[in-house]
C-alpha cells in the first residue's frame, strides 16, 4: 500500500481487500507538523460472537481461585468482561450460552460497553 500511495497533495488512491476499503490522500507539505494522528493498532478490528468454549476456558482459569474467594466471601459471582474498545475483547454475546459452573453463585458475560447476560 505504501509503495502505491499517492505522492502529491490532492491525489487519492483506494485500496480494497476483504470487504474493506482504505482511502489514502497525502497531506500538503504545509501540514508537516500535523500532530492529531492517533495510533489505533489495538482499537480497530472485527467483532465475533463469543462461544461457550471461550467462556468455559475463562471460568476454568478463575475456578483455581474459588477456594480463596470462598474463604473471604460468603457469595461469589463471576463477571467475565470483554472490553470491545480493544481487539482482545471484540466479542459480542450469543444467545443461549451456558457454561459449567464450578461453584460461583452466578456467572455473567459482559460485552462492554453494551450488554451483559447470565451464562450459567
Amino acid at each position: 500500500m505504501i509503495a502505491d500511495a499517492p505522492r502529491y497533495p490532492g491525489a487519492n488512491v483506494v485500496f480494497e481487500a476483504h470487504n474493506m476499503k482504505v482511502f489514502m490522500t497525502p497531506l500538503p507539505t504545509t501540514w508537516f507538523d500535523y500532530s492529531r494522528w492517533i495510533y489505533v493498532d489495538d482499537k480497530a478490528g472485527w467483532l465475533r460472537q463469543v462461544t461457550e468454549t471461550d467462556l468455559q476456558n475463562a471460568v476454568n482459569r478463575k475456578q483455581a481461585n474459588l477456594p480463596l474467594y470462598k474463604k473471604k466471601y460468603e457469595n461469589t459471582e463471576l463477571l467475565l468482561v470483554a472490553d470491545r474498545t480493544f481487539n482482545s475483547g471484540k466479542l459480542v454475546e450469543a444467545h443461549h450460552l451456558a457454561v459449567s459452573n464450578p461453584g460461583f453463585r452466578a456467572i455473567y458475560f459482559m460485552s462492554y460497553p453494551e450488554s451483559i447476560q447470565r451464562v450459567d
